[in-house]
C-alpha cells in the first residue's frame, strides 16, 4: 500500500545529497529527522515523509495536498509569484538602507 502511494506521489527515498543539503542543517539545530524516509521537492522546498504518515493518510488527501504544494500554476500565476517575491526583496532592501541612516 505504501509503495502505491510512493509511486503516485512520485516521492523518492532520502539520499546523501538531500541529507547533506537539507536534513543535516536541521539535525544540527536539534530537529529529530530519524523517522523521515522519503522526500519530494515542492514549490516551497523539500517535503519529508515517514512510513507512518504514508500508511495512515488516505491517498486522496495526499494527492490533494501534493497538488497544492507542487501546483499546476499557469505561466501568469508563476510570473505574479516571482514579481511579488522581487518586490518583497526590494522593499526589505530599501527599508534596511533607510533604517541604517
Amino acid at each position: 500500500m505504501i509503495e502505491e502511494k510512493i509511486k503516485q506521489l512520485k516521492i523518492k527515498p532520502i539520499d546523501d545529497d538531500i541529507y547533506h543539503k537539507h536534513l543535516k542543517p536541521m539535525q544540527l539545530r536539534g530537529i529529530d529527522i530519524s523517522q523521515w524516509k522519503y522526500y519530494k521537492i515542492t514549490n516551497y522546498g523539500p517535503m519529508f515523509f515517514t512510513d507512518e504518515y504514508l500508511s495512515i493518510t488516505p491517498i486522496e488527501e495526499l494527492m490533494k495536498s501534493d497538488s497544492k504544494l507542487v501546483g499546476n500554476k499557469t505561466i501568469a500565476e508563476r510570473i505574479d509569484s516571482i514579481m511579488f517575491r522581487i518586490q518583497l526583496v526590494l522593499w526589505k532592501w530599501k527599508h534596511k538602507i533607510i533604517g541604517n541612516k
